[in-house]
């Protein structure tokens, strides 16, 4: 997808990665241009019946340079990932936010 004039990806791993606690999801989302930014991010999970969001937030601006990513390596559990599935998909929602000058 397209945002702030730079491409990114999303990366899921369902089964965490390295670094990742036991049953836990990994996900990632990274810059996919050959210029540097600086964003504040947020990954949310919306649950279909708008029982409860499961989100995490980088708190704070990020500086994402060429094909470097936002990390979150104990995203959510798996198996309560599988509660939010829409038709077999899980549909992951990214806020981004960059401080530009106004």
């Amino acid at each position: 997808f397209s945002c702030f004039g730079h491409q990114w990806f999303v990366k899921l791993y369902p089964g965490g990665r390295n670094d990742s606690n036991d049953g836990y999801v990994a996900i990632k989302l990274v810059n996919w241009t050959e210029a540097s930014i600086e964003i504040e991010f947020k990954y949310i999970i919306k649950h279909p019946n708008g029982v409860g969001d499961i989100s995490r937030a980088s708190g704070k601006l990020l500086k994402f340079s060429p094909t470097s990513a936002g990390l979150a390596n104990n995203f959510s559990l798996r198996s309560t990932l599988l509660d939010y599935l829409v038709d077999g998909t899980l549909i992951v929602e990214v806020h981004m936010r960059a401080n530009k000058p106004g």
